[in-house]
């Protein structure tokens, strides 16, 4: 955290002033912000809808989903081009808008 007069700080990731409240090192809306960042969760957690996501073994990263709501099929891979055996997932992010809309 900067530090600057007594009571006062920069936020740690946009550098606004914010009030030094507890421990508090970013300031409202960067928290806010914070919350919303996708985190890898366990496999076994993943959508069985047939819900696309992002998942990984640790070494490789792609896209797929659960078919049957029981059998794991990969759309694509980086990595190694065999077969993988998925440990965690995550959401995909939201598509981009284009400008206007």
């Amino acid at each position: 955290m900067n530090r600057l007069e007594k009571g006062y700080a920069l936020c740690d990731l946009c550098e606004d002033l914010i009030q030094e409240e507890d421990a508090r090192i970013v300031c409202p809306d960067c928290f806010t912000a914070a919350q919303n960042i996708p985190t890898w969760h366990p496999i076994e957690t993943a959508p069985r809808d047939g819900q696309r996501f992002l998942f990984t073994n640790g070494h490789i990263v792609g896209t797929g989903l659960y078919v049957a709501g029981k059998y794991f099929a990969a759309d694509s891979w980086q990595g190694t081009h065999t077969p993988t055996i998925p440990t965690h997932w995550m959401p995909l992010p939201e598509l981009p808008q284009k400008d206007g809309e």
